[in-house]
């Protein structure tokens, strides 16, 4: 990489860009939570670490993924009659289903942060965008840090 302000790319190739899509609730969720989370320009320039980023988009996918898997939970009901035994086991299903849906849309409504908790590590972490150990925070062994090229270490 020679860009310093890049971050490090994993093996896996990035998907493919979609032109924006007015309406379409995903791309509005990110939007809004990298305006909100992200530093940014009155011209509306984002000019934030990529990583910043990063962390805000997947907060907006999770919720979104979250209410969306609610919504299909939900949708698998089966509300039509039953007899019999049936009639306790789809009771039963039923109300499972919105017992999942519940916690899904619980999830949903807290706030979504990295699996560590805590955000990326803060070794060499300078004013420079990018800088700094791309390991989340809390990383095993502590001594090892991987740093995009052009970072600046401080020890």
């Amino acid at each position: 990489m020679t860009d310093q302000t890049q971050p490090a790319i994993s093996s896996r190739e990035t998907p493919a860009i979609t032109p924006w899509l007015d309406g379409d609730p995903l791309m509005e969720a990110i939007a809004a939570a990298v305006w909100e989370h992200c530093e940014h320009h009155d011209s509306g320039l984002i000019i934030d670490d990529p990583r910043n980023i990063a962390a805000a988009v997947t907060a907006a996918a999770r919720q979104n993924l979250y209410r969306e898997a609610a919504t299909l939970a939900e949708s698998l009901r089966e509300l039509g009659p039953a007899y019999g035994a049936r009639k306790s086991a789809q009771v039963s299903e039923n109300v499972g289903i919105l017992r999942v849906a519940e916690e899904l849309r619980r999830r949903a409504a807290e706030p979504q942060t990295a699996d560590s908790g805590e955000g990326f590590c803060r070794f060499g972490v300078t004013s420079a965008p990018g800088s700094g150990c791309i390991l989340p925070a809390g990383h095993e062994p502590a001594n090892r840090h991987i740093v995009t090229p052009g970072d600046v270490d401080d020890d």
